[in-house]
C-alpha cells in the first residue's frame, strides 16, 4: 500500500529540499515525492492531487508551517501531518501541537523519517475507508469530562505544585495522558528515551508550558454536551484494565519498565473509539476493531512501537504476540468485556 505513497516536504531553503532528494533517491524509497518551496505551492500540489503525507518546515516566510498544516487539516484531513524543522521555543511546539501529528528536528535523520511514514501510512492502509481515515487524521484536541478540565485547570494554575497534582489527574484520563506524552515523546525536545508515564512528561514540559497549553485550548479542551456519558465509561473501563494489568503484573514481579509500558497502552487501548466519538458529524461506522483504530493514533502521533504494537495485538487473539504483557492487556480487555456484557444480559 506504502509502495506508491504520495508524499510531499514542504521548505523555504532549497539545499535542503536537495539533500532530502539525494537522500531518498540513493535509498530507494517508493514513494511519489514532490517538493514545495513554499506553503502556497504546497496547497497547489495538494489542489492538484491530495497527498497522503506532508512534511513541512515550521518558519517560512508568507505563509508558515502551522498555517500550512492547519489548511491542509482543514480541506484534506486524511493526509498525515508532520513537522521537520529547527525551531526550538515554546510558541512553536504550541503552534504545531495543535496541527501536526509528529515533529522531527532539523538536522533530519532521514532513516527515521522513512521508518516512520511507512509504519504510519501500513496502519493507515488497514483502516475501512476514507471518512475513517479522514475523522482520525483531523480530530482536534481530544476531549476531557468537565470536571477533570476544571480540576486540571486549577492545578496548573499553581506552578509550585503542578508537578505534583497534574499527573494525578491526567494519569486517570485517556485523552490527558494520551496528549502529554505525544507532545513530550517528539522530537521537538531531543530526548533520547521515550516517556510512558505522565509524570516523566510533565516534569519535561515544565508548569509554564503545562499551563499554556491547558488555558490554551491547544490540546485539551471540554467534551461536547451530551458526550459526558460515553466519555466517562470509555475512562471508567480504561482504569479498570490499567488496575487488572498492574495487578498481573505485581503478581508476576515484572520490571516497572515493563509494568509502566503496558500499563500505558491499557490506558489509551480505547482512543481510537473515543476519537470516532468526538467528530462533530454524525456517528461513524467502521469494521476495524477498536485496537485497530488506536494503535494508527499512537503511530500517527510518534508513540514508542512498543506500546502500537501491544495495542494493535489485543485483537490478534494471541496469533501475533505470545509475550506476557501481550496476554495480560488481552486478558485484562475480555475481563472487563466479559463483566459488560453480563450486565447487559
Amino acid at each position: 500500500m506504502t509502495s506508491r505513497a504520495r508524499v510531499l516536504f514542504v521548505d523555504d531553503e532549497p539545499h535542503l529540499l536537495a539533500g532530502l532528494r539525494r537522500s531518498l533517491h540513493t535509498r530507494g524509497v517508493g514513494w511519489q515525492i514532490s517538493f514545495a518551496a513554499s506553503g502556497a505551492e504546497a496547497l497547489d500540489i495538494m489542489s492538484a492531487e491530495p497527498c497522503d503525507v506532508v512534511i513541512s518546515d515550521m518558519r517560512m516566510p508568507g505563509m508558515d508551517g502551522a498555517q500550512l498544516l492547519g489548511r491542509t487539516r482543514a480541506a484534506h484531513p486524511g493526509t498525515v501531518r508532520f513537522v521537520l524543522s529547527g525551531e526550538a521555543d515554546r510558541d512553536a511546539v504550541l503552534a504545531s501541537a495543535a496541527v501536526a501529528h509528529q515533529f522531527f528536528a532539523k538536522p533530519c535523520d532521514v532513516e527515521n523519517i522513512i521508518a516512520v511514514v511507512d509504519r504510519v501510512l501500513t496502519l493507515r492502509s488497514e483502516l475501512d475507508g476514507p471518512r475513517v481515515r479522514d475523522l482520525l487524521g483531523g480530530i482536534g484536541p481530544l476531549p476531557m469530562l468537565p470536571d477533570t478540565h476544571a480540576a486540571l485547570t486549577d492545578a496548573v494554575a499553581c506552578t509550585d505544585c503542578a508537578d505534583q497534582t497534574a499527573p494525578r489527574i491526567l494519569t486517570t484520563d485517556i485523552a490527558g495522558c494520551a496528549e502529554v506524552l505525544r507532545l513530550t515523546n517528539s522530537a521537538f525536545f531531543g530526548v533520547p528515551r521515550r516517556f510512558e508515564t505522565v509524570a516523566q512528561a510533565i516534569s519535561l514540559l515544565g508548569p509554564e508550558t503545562l499551563q499554556a497549553l491547558v488555558t490554551g485550548g491547544a490540546m485539551f479542551r471540554e467534551v461536547a454536551p451530551g458526550g459526558e456519558t460515553n466519555l466517562e465509561s470509555l475512562n471508567h473501563r480504561a482504569r479498570q484494565r490499567v488496575e487488572l494489568v498492574q495487578r498481573i503484573a505485581h503478581g508476576q514481579q515484572w520490571s516497572d519498565a515493563e509494568m509502566a509500558r503496558t500499563a500505558l497502552a491499557a490506558l489509551v487501548m480505547d482512543i481510537g473509539t473515543l476519537a470516532l466519538a468526538s467528530g462533530d458529524d454524525s456517528p461513524v461506522q467502521t469494521t476495524c476493531p477498536p485496537s485497530q483504530l488506536s494503535s494508527y493514533l499512537l503511530a500517527l502521533w510518534g508513540f514508542g512501537e512498543d506500546v502500537v504494537t501491544l495495542v494493535a495485538g489485543v485483537a490478534s487473539d494471541g496469533e501475533a504476540r505470545s509475550d506476557r504483557a501481550a496476554q495480560a492487556l488481552r486478558a485484562a480487555d475480555r475481563a472487563l468485556r466479559a463483566v459488560s456484557a453480563e450486565s447487559v444480559g
